[in-house]
């Protein structure tokens, strides 16, 4: 599994907390109304010390409801370098094994959820209120070390790769409501593709050799622009199908775009070189051959 990165879950001490809360308050309840049970005459002091005990019952019952809610909602796990162990479930997740993987944002720059496809169809919601933002950072990060040359060689071998993005409407919809029924059944509208030689977005197709990426760390804004500082496309990696995955894969492609252009440019250069030398040579040597013609027919003359 690699290095462990991180584990969440309910610490045990915040556990105890919950515990002795609910401890105390039973407790408490349980001797006041002990206490008034014992007693044969009621006073109206006694009235109120009745509602207090209710008042503990409910309190301690609401409590309980609440540590029942952060047990259930908090997923703990295991954060590996190569994948994540599901503690409660007793599944792990390798990343080299996810077909894909999206996000739910809040905002432009905040993510609600991050919603991992399983080989076998399933997903499984992170919820990042429980995970820790860290949790995305961390997971993007060792998803690109484990995949990117698997993708690159795949897409080198003439694959193509498509990529979905969230429409204008969809991020108003999922950030008004984010109903976990729709972030199951999601379905982008939008979708870029990804070859060998070309980005092709809204049925156009760009060389990589012609555009640019541009991408903000602290807004996570990202801007592909062809080399006139035309804009292509712009969006958020949050609305990005894999994320950060999308444009990492990208820079490779255009970093090797640019080193085939030179890589061909020398050659030509190389080349014209070689030519410019071979004909020097052609013309010392016909230069040679009519002079020693010239001489012998002197000769012949005399």
């Amino acid at each position: 599994m690699g290095e462990l990165r991180k584990k969440i879950g309910m610490s045990f001490l915040h556990k105890l907390n919950f515990i002795l809360i609910i401890a105390l308050s039973l407790g408490l309840a349980t001797v006041v109304q002990y206490r008034l049970l014992e007693k044969s005459v009621k006073t109206d002091v006694d009235t109120y010390v009745q509602y207090f005990a209710y008042f503990l019952f409910i309190f301690a019952f609401i409590i309980f409801i609440i540590f029942y809610i952060k047990i259930r909602a908090v997923l703990p796990m295991n954060v590996y370098q190569n994948g994540i162990v599901l503690k409660r479930r007793h599944e792990t997740i390798m990343y080299q094994d996810i077909p894909t993987f999206y996000f739910i944002p809040y905002s432009d720059r905040r993510i609600k959820y991050l919603i991992v496809e399983k080989g076998n169809g399933g997903r499984v919601i992170f919820n990042t209120n429980h995970t820790g933002d860290d949790f995305v950072d961390y997971f993007q990060k060792d998803y690109m070390a484990i995949n990117t040359d698997k993708f690159l060689e795949k897409i080198r071998n003439g694959s193509d790769m498509m990529f979905g993005v969230l429409s204008k409407k969809q991020t108003l919809v999922l950030k008004v409501f984010k109903t976990k029924n729709m972030v199951r059944k999601l379905e982008f509208e939008d979708k870029f593709y990804i070859s060998k030689d070309t980005f092709q977005y809204k049925d156009v197709k760009y060389n990589w050799n012609i555009i640019d990426i541009d991408y903000d760390i602290q807004t996570g804004n990202i801007e592909i622009k062809d080399r006139d500082n035309n804009i292509i496309m712009s969006t958020y990696f949050p609305y990005v199908e894999k994320g950060e995955f999308a444009f990492n894969i990208m820079d490779h492609l255009i970093e090797e775009s640019v080193k085939n252009e030179d890589k061909v440019e020398i050659e030509y250069i190389e080349n014209n070189n070689e030519h410019i030398a071979i004909t020097d040579n052609e013309v010392d040597d016909s230069k040679d051959m009519d002079e020693n013609i010239f001489i012998e027919d002197k000769k012949e003359n005399h």
